[in-house]
């Protein structure tokens, strides 16, 4: 029963943020602020905050770590990589999704499937990257 906990909390909280913007713009439909177009906007400047702010995410999370100085590096590039292939793909999926399902769509795409994706992706890469051999000294 409690194995696929995570996923049930997850979902949840899925359901619970589209919800809510369903039954927001059920009682005030003209207010919906976004466009396919903005969103993309939106979601690369997210991206290239992503791309600057994560050398320093790792030189204070993973650098303090005694690995070598070349996997230090391999990993930052590895993830910049991750996010310059992931981006593009994600954008243009949720813009597909957008146009063949709804724009209200747009908020379960962006508080959950948006950045959270991302971030969950580069959190794995430092988990992997982690168990990598340790100079010894």
């Amino acid at each position: 029963r409690d194995l696929y906990l995570p996923l049930r909390y997850f979902l949840l909280f899925a359901v619970f943020i589209q919800g809510t913007a369903l039954l927001f713009f059920a009682v005030a439909p003209h207010s919906f602020p976004y466009t396919a177009s903005r969103y993309v906007d939106n979601g690369l400047k997210t991206c290239a905050s992503l791309l600057f702010l994560l050398p320093w995410g790792h030189a204070l999370v993973y650098y303090i770590f005694d690995f070598s100085w070349p996997k230090k590096i391999f990993l930052t590039l590895l993830t910049l990589v991750f996010i310059i292939i992931a981006v593009p793909m994600q954008l243009t999926l949720h813009v597909y999704l957008m146009v063949s399902c709804s724009l209200l769509l747009m908020p379960l795409l962006s508080f959950v499937f948006g950045p959270t994706m991302l971030v969950f992706g580069c959190i794995a890469l430092y988990g992997w990257a982690m168990s990598w051999e340790r100079v010894e000294r």
